[in-house]
């Protein structure tokens, strides 16, 4: 079923955008994510194999066409989309996907990111945010989408990386412009329109119109002006600037080139005047100020980001509005800079636990591994930079290496401040002494752990994925965190999930910490990588901060 999402959204997102958000035959894409929204999750993840290998290769459309002419996808289809589209029109959409030449990939990856949720690595708070905006347009003309986008977790995150897809199909220009608040026209491949055309030829829709894609990208840049609000603009423009489909040009009366007055791209004087985009303006505080300066915050330590003085008042949670890429917040305390362990990115910039009265500094987060440069990346920084994990050394982090049962323990006790240095443990394998020994004892004290029998921790063992679920769950109840468990459907080799493990598992992935590879497997007896280990523990981190704000 997410393949059949997957060939709605590159209608959407990549082949003919504004023609189904806000074009002629709207009424077919409401009728069919209405009906794609009676389903569970997991009954549109049945589907996932079954659609994927149509729309990757050209092949496997050729295998797609001679399907549906011969009737065999007549019972998918019929489940799916009903009466509501015909098979010459299905035909076209499925021929579409050719229309994307395929040399690098493009339509695997555009694949991979929608099934696996891949999100956008180290998207800025910016993007983030305006495509929620521009997301919370699509949901006020179908409401369903935002059901089936909720609970199947396509995150803003997702919808960017998909976004990514069409500047490759665009000889990697900008396909829109913003300027003086209103979106317009910049460049259309005439190569793939050319084919897109020759595709849709003949086909009348039911206002009676031909689609051509030229027609498509003028529909988006009417809808784009006509439905996302005044106010909102601004924001997905810089969004999408920032994703290569827009290019954010300068307001006429700034003056000279991308970024006006304040010299080069998004870092000069923007559209709406504003001098830094990562400090939020007045009508965005509320439980804190604004300094220029504070004694004995260099502009060293400041590195880029502001300060801000938290009121007399302030709740022990609450956001701080930033556009700062990946943002960290930091308590000024003692002349230095003390991490803010449980903060996470939100919607507005950074959600964080904070004092009355306090001083901190909020910046962009540091990347402090060069071998921590793949999808773990964001998570292992910011894990590194609230002091939670380490690596092997000052500058490696060696993020594919196994982790071990001491070690993956040690990052759930710090992240809970739960080390007691004084208590004792009598595991004959844990070694008094050793740097692993009171990680250990503090984690059996609090029911965290209890050995592998034989009073046995499994000191150097790898530890297993379905084990380490049995300890996250296991910390997250005791703090009373809790969601409702999956469906055991969700993984397909659920029985091979030992008994102890198998409430944990569904519990955490209903809080989306973990879930299963590309074939639908949760894997519980695989050993974890040291990344992998990072983004668990950073789904903690994020369900205990946003408990705490509840």
């Amino acid at each position: 079923m997410k393949r059949i999402i997957s060939i709605i959204l590159a209608v959407v997102l990549v082949i003919m955008p504004a023609g189904v958000i806000s074009g002629e035959d709207s009424g077919i894409l409401d009728s069919v994510l209405n009906k794609l929204a009676e389903y569970t999750t997991e009954q549109r993840d049945g589907y996932i194999s079954y659609f994927r290998p149509f729309i990757t290769t050209d092949t496997g459309v050729s295998a797609a066409l001679l399907n549906l002419d011969s009737g065999a996808m007549d019972g998918i289809i019929q489940e799916i989309v009903g009466d509501s589209v015909d098979k010459p029109t299905l035909r076209r959409v499925f021929q579409s996907f050719t229309c994307i030449k395929d040399e690098t990939g493009i339509r695997l990856t555009y694949a991979d990111i929608l099934q696996k949720k891949i999100e956008l690595e180290n998207a800025s708070n910016a993007t983030l945010k305006g495509m929620e905006k521009l997301m919370n347009v699509l949901y006020k003309r179908y409401p369903a989408a935002e059901k089936i986008f909720t609970e199947d977790r396509i995150t803003a995150g997702v919808v960017a990386n998909l976004f990514t897809i069409i500047p490759e199909i665009n000889e990697s220009k900008p396909m829109l412009k913003f300027k003086d608040g209103e979106f317009d026209v910049n460049f259309v491949s005439q190569t793939f329109a050319d084919d897109f055309d020759a595709v849709w030829d003949g086909y009348i829709s039911k206002t009676g119109k031909t689609v051509t894609y030229q027609q498509m990208v003028d529909t988006l840049v009417t809808f784009l002006n006509s439905k996302v609000p005044q106010s909102d603009k601004s924001s997905v423009a810089t969004a999408l600037d920032d994703l290569g489909v827009c290019k954010k040009e300068s307001s006429s009366q700034s003056g000279g080139g991308n970024g006006g007055t304040g010299g080069g791209g998004n870092g000069g004087t923007s559209d709406n005047n504003k001098p830094d985009d990562t400090k939020p303006t007045e009508e965005e505080t509320g439980n804190y100020t604004v300094l220029e300066s504070y004694d004995g915050i260099t502009d060293e330590l400041l590195g880029g980001g502001f300060i801000i003085k938290t009121k007399a008042d302030t709740a022990n949670v609450i956001e701080i509005s930033t556009q700062a890429q990946s943002p960290m917040i930091y308590e000024f305390s003692g002349g230095k800079l003390v991490p803010v362990k449980y903060s996470v990115p939100s919607e507005k910039g950074i959600l964080a636990q904070v004092k009355a009265d306090g001083v901190y500094v909020v910046k962009s987060l540091s990347y402090p591994f060069a071998d921590a440069n793949g999808w773990g990346k964001s998570f292992i920084a910011a894990l590194y930079n609230r002091g939670i994990i380490n690596g092997k050394s000052e500058t490696a982090f060696e993020p594919d290496a196994s982790i071990t049962r001491e070690e993956f323990v040690k990052l759930v006790v710090e992240l809970f401040d739960l080390n007691d240095t004084a208590l004792k443990v009598d595991f004959k394998d844990v070694a008094e002494g050793a740097w692993y020994y009171s990680y250990v004892a503090s984690a059996y004290e609090n029911n965290i752990v209890s050995g592998i029998g034989e009073n046995m921790f499994g000191t150097g063992q790898k530890i297993k994925r379905q084990d380490m679920a049995k300890i996250i769950n296991t910390v997250l109840e005791a703090n009373g965190i809790r969601a409702d468990k999956a469906s055991s459907s969700v993984f397909k080799d659920y029985g091979t999930i030992s008994d102890y493990a198998k409430d944990h598992v569904l519990a955490i992935y209903g809080l989306g910490i973990i879930s299963g590879d590309d074939n639908g497997n949760f894997n519980p007896n695989q050993f974890a990588t040291r990344q992998e280990a990072a983004k668990m523990v950073y789904g903690m981190l994020t369900a205990f901060v946003n408990s705490l704000k509840e």
